[in-house]
């Protein structure tokens, strides 16, 4: 028989390190954003957001068998019906303030799955009776269990539940050499990699430095940072580390994780003027693409900085035994070039039968088809001044 606690505050959770990092271990299906110290972070820096829901489930001996992070966020549907929302750790922060955790789920126990996901979905089902107004799942990958078992059960406890299309995310499956990698590419894109880099090379003393820790990693971290907010600065965008929150949770977590390998910061420089770099995570057999950077002012005739960098961490991807590169959230043409796979995101809501829980769909389609409206209006304004 499965037992479902929740834990609303920190100190409790404080107490679950040991044994959250051990189920984590055993789900091998749990993304890197499920980690603890991932999860922990978040908190630390986003708790003001909402009040503290883990739920935690454990087996007749007291193993825990499950858990599923979540908070409490007061909100309003299309910006009119104020919700009381139950949703995951890891996302629902300003888009100002946005960590991107992707491929969040629920950490289950290998062979537990379906009563684990059941007593939870049950006793979420009687707290959307009296405490929420709705469960907001939402970054969850394809093969999530929140997507592919929560829907039919969800109707079992006569909640209603909507599966919603999130992101795609482009997917690069590694062979054994970066040459073949390359040989997998269209023409132009293997000839302008090969081309960028030989071009360098004649430019300069071309060199790549990979760092995950210590203090020759702080200052490439230091490094790479000035880099991102260089190119995105230049396009009249601020950047990600304008955000205090988002530089304070990603100090923490370098914090958490020095000492490992997780965090992967590779710099290229020219005659040893670094112009370009990359940060990864290291998930299991999986590189987890996150910021790119590059100075704008290494403007070298015909040659891509962003480019030559992205081969590099490919090239060294490869070399250090990894399988696979996961771009993440938004498949974009310039993402979509080196791989024709995507996997995709979903979001799933979960609503009790009540006025209000109606109200907040109604008016998140009003707001649906207004904004479709505007869309062909500012369409059709468009194509009116382009044949005047």
């Amino acid at each position: 028989m499965i037992k479902v606690e929740c834990i609303d505050n920190t100190e409790d959770l404080l107490g679950l390190e040991s044994e959250w990092h051990e189920l984590f271990e055993a789900d091998s299906r749990c993304c890197l954003t499920m980690n603890w110290d991932w999860q922990l972070t978040w908190w630390e820096v986003f708790g003001e957001l909402g009040e503290l829901r883990v739920l935690t489930a454990r087996d007749d001996a007291g193993m825990l068998v499950g858990l599923l992070p979540m908070y409490v966020q007061h909100v309003r549907a299309a910006g009119l019906v104020p919700m009381c929302r139950l949703e995951l750790l890891g996302r629902g922060e300003p888009e100002s303030d946005e960590i991107c955790s992707d491929y969040l789920d629920m950490i289950v126990r290998p062979g537990r799955e379906n009563e684990v996901v059941r007593t939870m979905l049950d006793l979420l089902s009687t707290c959307m009776r009296n405490a929420f107004d709705e469960v907001w799942l939402t970054s969850l990958a394809e093969d999530s269990r929140l997507v592919n078992v929560v829907p039919a059960l969800a109707l079992q406890t006569g909640l209603a539940c909507e599966v919603l299309p999130r992101s795609r995310c482009v997917v690069i499956e590694f062979p054994d050499s970066y040459e073949t990698l390359l040989a997998s590419f269209r023409p132009r894109l293997r000839w302008q990699i090969r081309r960028d880099r030989r071009k360098l090379q004649e430019l300069g003393k071309l060199e790549y430095r990979l760092l995950s820790s210590g203090p020759e990693a702080d200052a490439a971290y230091r490094t790479f940072i000035e880099l991102h907010q260089q190119r995105w600065n230049y396009t009249g965008r601020p950047g990600c580390f304008a955000s205090a929150r988002f530089t304070a949770f990603h100090k923490k977590l370098r914090r958490r994780w020095n000492g490992t390998d997780r965090i992967r910061i590779l710099l290229a420089s020219l005659d040893g003027r670094a112009f370009a770099g990359t940060w990864e995570f290291a998930d299991r057999d999986t590189l987890l693409a996150y910021q790119t950077g590059w100075d704008p002012s290494f403007s070298q005739k015909n040659i891509s900085p962003g480019l030559l960098v992205q081969g590099l961490t490919f090239e060294q991807g490869i070399a250090h035994g990894f399988r696979h590169y996961d771009f993440l959230e938004d498949a974009t043409p310039h993402k979509q070039r080196f791989s024709p796979r995507l996997r995709s995101t979903f979001s799933v809501r979960l609503t009790p039968p009540t006025l209000k829980a109606k109200a907040a769909r109604s008016a998140r389609k009003l707001r649906q088809t207004l904004g479709a409206v505007r869309r062909r209006m500012r369409r059709t304004r468009e194509k009116g001044i382009g044949r005047d």
